[in-house]
């Protein structure tokens, strides 16, 4: 067992024990809320653990834990993975509807992918929460993988559902995906001020658990605490279940079908950590890798000469206001519509080993699926 003190604050300290695998032994149901403060301190968020208020995950990703974010790929088939995160440089798989296949997409250490589908703002900050528990908690996991094998895993898919309730879980990923889920919500929702949101909301409802009007002023509150935390309903009723100003009798009888539940997950077919993807295609080449093909490749040159396509989100799409618009910033970004439907406007490049470059693009398949209509 190995014990590591990260230091948090002047004069105070978060202890996480490890097992061999530095996977941590410590974090429980018991102190979910321990490791939240621990995280939110951490990152300069200090304040939400008294004031309620919602939790800026999205900049705390970003700029304080330095995570690239992309939310523009699907991530599985059948929208069964929510999130992913990766420790290592490497490929992870995403699936391309254009081709009804998964594809290659290449990321850095510190890269979060967020699933495209995820519409609702409390779903996603919910998931972006989970990972950053990852990166925060497991990633010493992944480095010790690499430095104990050459073929080690490299990220870690996050399921939709929740795959076990069992505290004694005995695979590693099992252990650590659990840990992520159940400190998400403390994250989002910090015990002392959800407890004092709670209590407000509580008391301006003129809430009495004698009230027959029970059910309906706690679903309006699981509303208004849904709104101001900016979290999905099903999180608002474990944390008030969690900190006792609901019981699980209300719980169950409070938008019942929001309950995602627990599920037995197919190791085999489906793992939770990933090794580096080997599969030839791919929509997303890096700057690096667009300029070398540029260099070599008459037809792709032609092409960006043409000024049909343009760079953005390292994809080459077609350069419309159907598939690009500005942010706020001023930066170029995939429309909703380019990014659920890839195979109409950006173009497909497979992956070949050059000797004296590495893994490269080759120019032979610019036009899969997709050129003739350029």
């Amino acid at each position: 067992m190995y014990t590591l003190v990260l230091m948090v604050e002047e004069n105070e300290s978060m202890e996480y024990e490890w097992d061999a695998n530095f996977v941590p032994i410590n974090v429980s149901r018991d102190n979910y809320d321990e490791v939240a403060a621990d995280f939110l301190i951490k990152y300069e968020c200090g304040q939400a653990l008294t004031t309620p208020m919602p939790v800026p995950i999205y900049e705390i990703a970003k700029k304080r834990m330095h995570l690239q974010v992309y939310t523009s790929q699907q991530l599985s088939k059948d929208y069964d993975i929510l999130g992913t995160i990766a420790f290592i440089d490497g490929d992870i798989e995403v699936y391309d509807p254009g081709i009804q296949s998964s594809i290659s997409f290449g990321v850095k250490r510190g890269t979060v992918l967020i699933d495209r589908s995820i519409n609702e703002e409390g779903r996603k900050n919910q998931t972006m929460a989970h990972e950053c528990v990852h990166w925060h908690i497991h990633r010493l996991y992944f480095e010790n993988q690499q430095k104990m094998s050459a073929d080690f895993d490299m990220a870690f898919r996050c399921p939709a559902r929740g795959i076990t309730d069992n505290d004694d879980s005995t695979r590693a990923e099992e252990r650590m995906e659990k840990q992520a889920r159940g400190i998400a919500p403390c994250i989002l929702m910090p015990k002392e001020a959800t407890e004092t949101k709670l209590q407000e909301l509580l008391a301006a409802h003129a809430y009495s658990k004698d009230d027959p009007n029970r059910i309906n002023v706690l679903t309006a509150i699981v509303d208004e605490m849904t709104a101001f935390f900016h979290v999905p309903k099903v999180s608002v009723k474990y944390r008030m279940v969690d900190l006792s100003f609901m019981s699980h009798e209300d719980f169950l009888e409070i938008y019942n079908d929001d309950n995602i539940g627990t599920f037995e997950w197919d190791f085999a077919k489906c793992p939770l950590i990933v090794k580096t993807s080997d599969h030839p295609l791919t929509r997303h080449i890096t700057i690096e890798h667009a300029f070398y093909e540029f260099s070599r490749n008459a037809a792709f040159r032609e092409i960006l000469q043409s000024g049909h396509f343009c760079c953005v989100e390292d994809t080459f799409v077609i350069n419309d206001p159907k598939y690009i618009s500005k942010d706020e910033n001023g930066v170029f970004k995939l429309t909703k519509y380019a990014i659920e439907h890839p195979q109409e406007c950006t173009l497909i490049f497979e992956y070949t080993v050059n000797p004296g470059y590495g893994k490269a693009i080759n120019d032979s398949v610019n036009a899969v699926g997709f050129m003739d209509r350029v």
